[in-house]
């Protein structure tokens, strides 16, 4: 589809939305204290946290488990240095300990980021990487995207989709949220775009086309982003946003890009569910 001014004027339109993804996710203090030099294991426990898990049906106490696991082999990050494969067996020893006796779950080990096996731990100690988030930065600035993605990538369990999610907001971060002029510097950006099923969907209302692979459909972005001077970035997680929080079904979605006016009902008409959703609470809490 050629960049015309109503393509133009929907990409513009996304590219706002992703203002609440920052505000929701990723404003609070500790990710951006994370690129301190001194907060090595707070980076660690990010990644950890908020990104490494965040598998369709990954069990909740996954996230917990892990930084229960790194909290008690490096005294909550006052040893912390650079990990070694001592401390990747020790710590998946204490993981699987922790999941049976505490948790009483599995330990999914084909996809756990801290299996010995090629976990963020074993692979930080065989990289010699001290900061997870400043070396993935560091990489990014220098327009080492490829290196970045490969490195995060092998992590067991993270893979193809969970990594461009983590680069992502770690390249919004570093360039301080919003400065396209670094952003369209960068090469191989379309390893910034996570593709879930909101982004296909998307993708399918503005340009027609659902036969491209995740890889095609995240390089079609990325230049029609670059060619209507819209960060693709925002975009990414302005489409996410629009899709899993706000429209909700595939035919709402298609409704509010072609006439963003709708975009007021659909806030509204969360806010009167999180409002209602909170007097249930309170109402329970007052009966209790």
């Amino acid at each position: 589809m050629p960049l015309n001014s109503e393509l133009k004027r929907k990409l513009e339109f996304i590219e706002k939305i992703s203002i609440i993804y920052k505000k929701q996710y990723i404003s609070a203090e500790k990710f951006k204290k994370q690129f301190n030099e001194d907060e090595a294991f707070l980076a660690l426990k990010i990644f950890l946290d908020s990104y490494a898990h965040e598998r369709q049906g990954a069990a909740a106490a996954y996230p917990l488990i892990a930084l229960d696991c790194i909290s008690r082999r490096f005294n909550n990050g006052n040893s912390w240095r650079i990990p070694t494969l001592e401390d990747a067996d020790q710590i998946w020893d204490d993981y699987k300990e922790i999941a049976e006796n505490i948790y009483n779950i599995g330990t999914n080990k084909n996809n756990n980021p801290l299996n010995k096996d090629n976990g963020v731990i074993t692979i930080m100690a065989k990289e010699k990487i001290f900061h997870i988030a400043n070396h993935i930065k560091d990489l990014i600035i220098t327009n080492e995207l490829n290196k970045a993605y490969k490195i995060i990538k092998i992590i067991r369990g993270v893979g193809p989709k969970i990594t461009p999610f983590y680069l992502r907001d770690v390249a919004d971060l570093a360039y301080v949220i919003g400065d396209k002029k670094k952003e369209f510097q960068l090469n191989n950006l379309h390893l910034l775009q996570p593709i879930d099923t909101w982004i296909r969907q998307t993708f399918k209302i503005l340009f027609g086309e659902n036969r491209l692979s995740d890889l095609q459909k995240a390089k079609v972005i990325v230049d029609k982003c670059k060619e209507a001077e819209v960060s693709s970035i925002d975009f990414n997680q302005g489409a996410w946003i629009l899709g899993s929080q706000l429209a909700g079904s595939f035919g709402k979605l298609r409704e509010v890009i072609n006439s963003p006016e709708l975009l007021n009902e659909l806030i509204e008409s969360k806010i009167k569910n999180i409002k209602s959703y909170i007097d249930i609470l309170y109402d329970f809490k007052n009966s209790i």
